[in-house]
């Protein structure tokens, strides 16, 4: 069976690692209006693609959800972040952030810029919880590795990789 590439932003990792051209979306707080505003700015102006959600099915996973359950899925995702309770201890929250992370790409709301959108929405989890993530520190391998694992339903990379950046406001 092959695996689709969910996501494949390589200009956005090689802009965020360096040596690419493309920023993250801006997400200045962990909710639906914002992650759909942010996933826009990653378009041209007037772009019938970006933040607006995919309309048709992608092929080669049954991982991904049909078109039509996204709506449903997201405001469950979005349900499930208001309902977090503050969390003081970096590992407890990147548990939760790198499942949330799994279920937007599990989602995979967008025709691209899923892996981008779903990097600044973990960003966002995070401020909102008193901590910074830092994602430049890790290497371009690292990154690919630990979103494909959760783009697959495994979390434990991601999570480690999270762990290990979260630093306290």
């Amino acid at each position: 069976m092959q695996v689709l590439a969910v996501g494949d932003d390589d200009g956005f990792i090689g802009g965020l690692i360096g040596g690419g051209s493309l920023e993250p979306p801006k997400i200045p707080e962990p909710s639906l209006a914002a992650v759909l505003d942010g996933h826009r700015s990653l378009g041209a102006p007037g772009s019938p693609f970006h933040g607006t959600y995919r309309q048709i099915n992608l092929h080669g996973t049954a991982a991904l959800l049909a078109w039509q359950q996204i709506p449903e899925a997201m405001q469950e995702l979005f349900d499930n972040v208001a309902a977090m309770r503050a969390e003081a201890d970096a590992g407890r929250l990147a548990a939760r952030v790198a499942t949330l992370f799994m279920d937007f790409l599990r989602i995979h709301p967008f025709l691209n810029g899923n892996r981008r959108t779903a990097m600044a929405f973990a960003t966002a989890l995070c401020e909102r919880q008193g901590f910074v993530l830092d994602w430049s520190s890790l290497s371009r391998s690292e990154l690919y590795y630990a979103v494909r694992c959760a783009a697959a339903g495994h979390s434990r990379v991601l999570e480690a990789a999270l762990r290990s950046r979260l630093k306290r406001h």
